[in-house]
């Protein structure tokens, strides 16, 4: 996670800018938890697997959101 926001702090040449990016993944970790939870599944791995790859389409799309935003 360090190195993901020194990264996007070299992008965005801002500090505040990549908290509010990193800032999204545990957002949907809640998302994820919460319709698990609602839906009555475990969490396998697989579900797990599927987390990873939301987490980046995630800062992906916060990241494209925070230079249309600038």
């Amino acid at each position: 996670m360090t190195g993901v926001y020194l990264l996007c702090i070299f992008q965005f040449r801002n500090y505040r800018e990549p908290v509010v990016v990193l800032g999204t993944v545990p957002m949907a970790l809640i998302g994820v938890i919460g319709g698990h939870l609602i839906r009555g599944l475990d969490l396998t791995m697989p579900s797990m697997i599927g987390f990873v790859s939301l987490s980046g389409v995630v800062a992906n799309d916060s990241i494209l959101l925070v230079e249309f935003v600038k």
